[in-house]
């Protein structure tokens, strides 16, 4: 996979990284995310990933959190952002996030199947062990 231009965010403590992937993108989300006051940021960058997205017509994105140790209510809050923009897309835009996650990180395995409801018909998880 290859970096394609889609700015990455990379921080002190996380990094998001987005590689090109054969049916979309990948987006990588490793390190732990606990720095207050930077909703902006990361809902921003979410914002502008779901954009990204929508202007290159992709249907699928793989979001691998396995190296996500840690998120703060913060970074929970942008993703439930990014999460509640999907179920509004007409269907000519509709897009699935693939989120790969390890069921070893305990906030993982507990927070995810309650996102998950926010879109649930386009985000599907995939639990491996690492």
């Amino acid at each position: 996979m290859e970096e394609i231009d889609i700015k990455n965010l990379d921080k002190e403590k996380f990094k998001i990284q987005v590689l090109s992937a054969p049916e979309g993108l990948k987006v990588i989300i490793a390190g732990s995310i606990e720095i207050n006051n930077a909703e902006d940021l990361i809902v921003n960058y979410f914002e502008y990933l779901h954009n990204a997205i929508l202007a290159r017509r992709l249907q699928k994105i793989e979001l691998d959190i396995t190296k996500l140790l840690f998120i703060n209510s913060t970074g929970i809050s942008a993703l439930v952002k990014w999460f509640s923009l999907l179920p509004q897309l007409p269907p000519e835009q509709f897009y699935k996030i693939e989120i790969i996650y390890n069921v070893n990180v305990i906030w993982q395995k507990n927070s995810l199947y309650v996102l998950k409801k926010i879109a649930e018909n386009n985000l599907h998880l995939v639990e491996i062990k690492l």
